[in-house]
């Protein structure tokens, strides 16, 4: 499970919980070798 956290305000978060999500390979001018 991935927590995405979210500044709302200057002392005040967002907290959400991600279920399905996938990490992909960066590809192109701004991806890895």
């Amino acid at each position: 499970m991935m927590v995405r956290i979210t500044r709302v305000s200057e002392d005040s978060y967002e907290e959400e919980q991600l279920q399905q999500f996938k990490f992909v390979p960066l590809i192109g001018e701004k991806g890895w070798d």
